[in-house]
Protein backbone atom coordinates (compact mmCIF):
# COMPACT_ATOMS: atom_id res chain seq x y z
CA UNK A 1 0.00 0.00 0.00
CA UNK A 2 1.37 3.60 -0.82
CA UNK A 3 -0.70 6.75 0.55
CA UNK A 4 1.02 10.06 -1.36
CA UNK A 5 -1.55 12.46 0.76
CA UNK A 6 0.76 11.77 4.32
CA UNK A 7 2.70 15.07 4.02
CA UNK A 8 6.00 13.08 3.50
CA UNK A 9 8.64 13.98 0.69
CA UNK A 10 7.47 10.56 -1.20
CA UNK A 11 4.08 9.35 0.68
CA UNK A 12 3.87 6.63 3.39
CA UNK A 13 4.09 2.64 2.16
CA UNK A 14 3.26 -0.32 3.82
CA UNK A 15 3.97 -3.37 2.31
CA UNK A 16 3.42 -7.66 3.68
CA UNK A 17 3.26 -10.99 2.79
CA UNK A 18 1.42 -14.06 3.70
CA UNK A 19 2.74 -17.62 3.18
CA UNK A 20 0.96 -21.20 3.96
CA UNK A 21 3.52 -23.78 4.58
CA UNK A 22 2.76 -27.49 4.70
CA UNK A 23 3.46 -29.33 7.86
CA UNK A 24 4.92 -32.86 8.18
CA UNK A 25 2.26 -34.96 8.44
CA UNK A 26 -0.59 -33.06 6.95
CA UNK A 27 -1.93 -29.29 7.70
CA UNK A 28 -0.47 -26.27 7.03
CA UNK A 29 0.95 -22.94 9.30
CA UNK A 30 -0.15 -19.53 8.15
CA UNK A 31 2.86 -17.08 8.76
CA UNK A 32 2.98 -13.42 7.72
CA UNK A 33 4.81 -10.24 8.20
CA UNK A 34 4.20 -6.53 7.42
CA UNK A 35 6.43 -3.26 7.72
CA UNK A 36 5.86 0.48 7.42
CA UNK A 37 8.45 1.40 4.17
CA UNK A 38 11.61 3.40 5.53
CA UNK A 39 11.66 6.74 3.76
CA UNK A 40 15.41 6.17 2.43
CA UNK A 41 13.66 2.96 0.52
CA UNK A 42 11.52 5.27 -0.76
CA UNK A 43 14.15 7.54 -1.71
CA UNK A 44 16.36 4.73 -3.09
CA UNK A 45 13.59 3.73 -5.44
CA UNK A 46 13.09 7.44 -6.58
CA UNK A 47 16.56 7.75 -7.21
CA UNK A 48 16.84 5.10 -9.43
CA UNK A 49 13.43 5.96 -11.36
CA UNK A 50 11.58 9.23 -10.80
CA UNK A 51 8.34 8.03 -9.42
CA UNK A 52 4.73 9.32 -10.28
CA UNK A 53 3.24 6.75 -7.85
CA UNK A 54 5.58 3.73 -6.01
CA UNK A 55 3.30 1.28 -6.49
CA UNK A 56 5.21 -1.23 -8.80
CA UNK A 57 8.48 -1.06 -6.60
CA UNK A 58 6.23 -1.75 -3.22
CA UNK A 59 4.53 -4.67 -4.54
CA UNK A 60 7.88 -6.19 -5.66
CA UNK A 61 9.38 -6.00 -2.13
CA UNK A 62 6.47 -7.78 -0.99
CA UNK A 63 7.18 -10.31 -3.33
CA UNK A 64 10.74 -10.12 -2.15
CA UNK A 65 10.42 -9.57 1.23
CA UNK A 66 9.48 -13.52 1.73
CA UNK A 67 12.99 -15.02 1.05
CA UNK A 68 14.86 -12.70 3.11
CA UNK A 69 12.61 -13.30 6.78
CA UNK A 70 14.92 -15.22 8.63
CA UNK A 71 12.25 -17.72 10.00
CA UNK A 72 11.42 -18.66 6.19
CA UNK A 73 15.12 -19.55 5.08
CA UNK A 74 14.94 -23.35 5.84
CA UNK A 75 11.32 -23.63 4.15
CA UNK A 76 12.30 -21.94 1.00
CA UNK A 77 15.63 -24.01 0.40
CA UNK A 78 15.33 -26.15 -2.59
CA UNK A 79 11.71 -25.79 -2.21
CA UNK A 80 9.02 -25.58 -4.93
CA UNK A 81 7.16 -22.48 -3.80
CA UNK A 82 4.00 -21.19 -5.95
CA UNK A 83 3.90 -17.07 -4.86
CA UNK A 84 0.87 -15.02 -5.71
CA UNK A 85 0.73 -11.56 -6.57
CA UNK A 86 -1.93 -8.89 -7.57
CA UNK A 87 0.33 -6.53 -8.96
CA UNK A 88 0.89 -7.50 -13.03
CA UNK A 89 3.56 -5.14 -12.90
CA UNK A 90 5.04 -6.53 -10.32
CA UNK A 91 4.55 -10.35 -11.56
CA UNK A 92 5.68 -9.60 -14.63
CA UNK A 93 8.77 -8.13 -13.97
CA UNK A 94 9.96 -11.07 -11.25
CA UNK A 95 8.75 -14.08 -14.08
CA UNK A 96 11.01 -12.83 -17.08
CA UNK A 97 13.79 -11.77 -14.54
CA UNK A 98 14.21 -7.89 -16.00
CA UNK A 99 12.33 -4.56 -16.19
CA UNK A 100 13.32 -1.34 -18.52
CA UNK A 101 12.26 0.61 -15.05
CA UNK A 102 15.65 0.70 -12.91
CA UNK A 103 14.28 0.58 -10.04
CA UNK A 104 12.15 -2.77 -10.96
CA UNK A 105 15.03 -4.27 -12.54
CA UNK A 106 17.54 -4.21 -9.41
CA UNK A 107 15.33 -5.55 -7.20
CA UNK A 108 14.61 -8.06 -9.17
CA UNK A 109 17.94 -9.42 -10.38
CA UNK A 110 18.40 -9.37 -6.47
CA UNK A 111 15.02 -11.65 -6.29
CA UNK A 112 16.66 -14.20 -9.12
CA UNK A 113 20.36 -14.07 -7.41
CA UNK A 114 18.75 -14.76 -3.53
CA UNK A 115 16.16 -17.71 -4.78
CA UNK A 116 19.29 -19.24 -7.07
CA UNK A 117 21.35 -19.05 -3.66
CA UNK A 118 18.86 -20.82 -1.58
CA UNK A 119 17.91 -23.21 -4.63
CA UNK A 120 14.27 -22.01 -4.83
CA UNK A 121 12.45 -22.42 -7.89
CA UNK A 122 9.74 -20.10 -8.01
CA UNK A 123 6.49 -19.73 -9.71
CA UNK A 124 4.30 -16.60 -10.00
CA UNK A 125 0.61 -16.34 -10.22
CA UNK A 126 -1.66 -13.67 -10.52
CA UNK A 127 -4.34 -13.34 -7.88
CA UNK A 128 -7.27 -10.81 -8.10
CA UNK A 129 -6.87 -8.05 -5.25
CA UNK A 130 -10.06 -8.72 -3.59
CA UNK A 131 -8.56 -12.44 -3.29
CA UNK A 132 -5.22 -11.66 -2.43
CA UNK A 133 -4.65 -12.27 1.49
CA UNK A 134 -1.41 -10.34 1.88
CA UNK A 135 -3.23 -6.86 1.57
CA UNK A 136 -4.52 -7.10 5.09
CA UNK A 137 -1.11 -7.02 6.68
CA UNK A 138 -0.45 -4.37 3.64
CA UNK A 139 -3.22 -2.21 4.62
CA UNK A 140 -1.91 -3.13 8.52
CA UNK A 141 -5.51 -5.45 9.38
CA UNK A 142 -3.92 -8.88 10.18
CA UNK A 143 -7.19 -9.75 12.51
CA UNK A 144 -8.76 -11.85 9.76
CA UNK A 145 -5.17 -14.07 9.47
CA UNK A 146 -5.13 -14.40 13.00
CA UNK A 147 -8.78 -15.11 13.96
CA UNK A 148 -9.91 -17.76 10.88
CA UNK A 149 -6.20 -18.95 10.51
CA UNK A 150 -4.38 -18.81 13.69
CA UNK A 151 -1.50 -17.08 11.74
CA UNK A 152 1.63 -16.08 13.34
CA UNK A 153 3.56 -13.20 12.84
CA UNK A 154 7.26 -13.50 11.39
CA UNK A 155 9.98 -10.76 10.76
CA UNK A 156 9.78 -8.29 8.34
CA UNK A 157 13.32 -7.71 6.93
CA UNK A 158 14.13 -4.81 4.46
CA UNK A 159 16.76 -6.82 2.24
CA UNK A 160 19.80 -4.87 2.44
CA UNK A 161 18.37 -3.99 -1.46
CA UNK A 162 21.23 -3.20 -4.30
CA UNK A 163 22.66 -0.14 -2.02
CA UNK A 164 19.50 0.59 -0.33
CA UNK A 165 20.84 -0.15 3.23
CA UNK A 166 24.48 -0.63 2.27
CA UNK A 167 26.34 -4.03 2.25
CA UNK A 168 24.55 -7.31 2.74
CA UNK A 169 24.75 -9.22 5.80
CA UNK A 170 21.90 -11.31 4.57
CA UNK A 171 23.04 -12.52 1.58
CA UNK A 172 26.97 -12.09 1.62
CA UNK A 173 26.99 -10.57 -1.46
CA UNK A 174 26.48 -6.72 -2.46
CA UNK A 175 25.46 -5.66 -6.20
CA UNK A 176 27.29 -2.05 -7.58
CA UNK A 177 25.24 0.60 -6.49
CA UNK A 178 23.47 3.12 -9.02
CA UNK A 179 25.28 5.91 -11.07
Amino acid sequence: MWDPSTGLPFGAGQVGFVVKIPRDGGGYDVLFAESKVPLHVLARLHELRLQKTFIHGLELIGILAPYFCPELQTAFRDAFVIHFGDNTAANGAAINGLSRARDLSRLVHYLQLRNASQGTKLWIEHVRSMANPADGPSRNNVSVLVERHGARRLTFVFPELLGFLGPSHATGFVLPAAH
